[in-house]
């Protein structure tokens, strides 16, 4: 059974990538990250079919229906976030990243979070979440269609701000070992919903109502999954996040050293398969 992440963009996506490397051979998983003005099926057309057979966990911005072009059968999981705040987010995150497609336009205009929503230069800001999930596939209720993909296609939805009981419900559904983790691509002092004006807010919930009603939808089925885990996942919870708050002080020091991403990533490697040892002897 081939696993695809569709990864939507500011849902710690790039976090979950890490631990995906720690459960799978390297061989065995494909990420595709299209640059702009690339399409992704495009590029995974062009893999050879040798290639193709030897995936196992596929990865990528991509829309939900990439499933169709696999060999062999396959399962989809993904993160969703509080539209608000994923809409927030990716503002800031064009800000601070000179490489990213909107980040001169955004600058060279001074776009405030505001008018960035107001100008329509993207359509990431608009359900995206809603889009992404429901495809290609077509239909008047993008909504209804994303709702039925979930509830047949997806074998896990996690959330960005339950994170840590997402991600040990993931591995219990996938049976992954080692989930130990640093996050990835964190903002400091970048504003909370709670802190941008009530008009901003209100704009962004108008533009991403479908978001907002699918992710209540998936909430709901989240949280009926949780209680079925029992009590004891509780405890697994607290015994998992106590170590791995210890693994992050040891950890804390390497990521203010600039080392390339390959050797950092080969390090903490080393360091979260450590602490997975310790969970499992506890």
């Amino acid at each position: 059974m081939v696993v695809i992440f569709l990864h939507i963009p500011k849902t710690a996506g790039t976090t979950l990538l890490k631990i995906i490397n720690q459960n799978y051979d390297k061989r065995s998983v494909c990420s595709i990250y299209p640059k702009p003005g690339e399409k992704t099926l495009e590029i995974f057309k062009s893999l050879s079919e040798a290639r193709k057979r030897k995936i196992m966990f596929l990865s990528g911005h991509f829309l939900f229906g990439i499933h169709e072009l696999l060999p062999f059968p396959s399962t989809y999981i993904t993160f969703l976030r509080d539209p608000v705040d994923r809409v927030i987010s990716f503002y800031h995150f064009i800000l601070r990243n000179p490489k990213h497609y909107l980040h001169n336009k955004v600058k060279s205009r001074k776009m405030g979070l505001e008018e960035f929503i107001r100008s329509n230069i993207t359509n990431e800001t608009f359900n995206e979440q809603t889009a992404l999930i429901a495809g290609s596939k077509k239909g008047v209720n993008r909504l209804e269609i994303a709702k039925e993909n979930i509830r047949n296609n997806f074998s896990f939805i996690g959330f960005t701000e339950m994170f840590d009981e997402s991600l040990m419900l993931l591995k219990r559904t996938l049976g992954w070992g080692n989930v130990f983790y640093t996050r990835e691509n964190v903002a400091r002092n970048r504003p909370v919903k709670e802190r941008i004006s009530g008009g901003t807010a209100k704009l962004i919930e108008e533009k991403n109502m479908r978001d907002i009603e699918l992710y209540k939808y998936a909430r709901e089925l989240f949280e009926e999954k949780i209680r079925e885990q029992g009590t004891t996942f509780t405890e697994e919870i607290t015994r998992f996040e106590s170590l791995n708050s210890r693994c992050n002080k040891i950890l804390s020091p390497f990521n203010r050293i600039p080392f390339p991403s390959n050797l950092k990533w080969k390090i903490e490697g080393l360091i979260t398969k450590g602490f997975s040892k310790i969970y499992y002897r506890t």
